[in-house]
């Protein structure tokens, strides 16, 4: 940006940055409630300002009483509609717990979901 002094004619110039909007990341299980060896859809969706971010690269970490195992993949991208899509698989045993999946995107933005495997 420029600018010229009225009176004097004194000129003056800035650089402005301009910073774009961080990415959000969303995380769905359907359903949240699953049986041993039953299986859920993990839809990441990545959005910027409401606008989804195809090619963007995801990475599950899942915790609790679960492993990588239980993912059919634990990294991605995004398709055209922001959207990744992985199937989760309850461990076999009869022990109920939680496990928490946490989607992170390449610009760090992250967020969970967690999932009950019912005994």
């Amino acid at each position: 940006v420029s600018g010229v002094e009225a009176n004097g004619g004194a000129t003056s110039s800035a650089t402005v940055g301009l910073v774009a909007p961080p990415n959000t990341v969303s995380v769905t299980a359907t359903p949240q409630n699953v049986s041993p060896g039953a299986t859920s859809q993990i839809v990441v969706t990545d959005t910027n300002s409401g606008t989804p971010v195809g090619g963007q690269q995801i990475s599950l970490t899942p915790s609790g009483d679960c492993s990588t195992t239980n993912c059919s993949a634990t990294s991605g991208s995004t398709l055209s509609n922001g959207t990744f899509t992985v199937t989760y698989t309850a461990p076999s045993s009869t022990t109920s717990g939680f496990c928490t999946v946490t989607a992170k995107d390449a610009t760090t933005a992250s967020n969970s979901v967690t999932i009950d495997n019912l005994s």
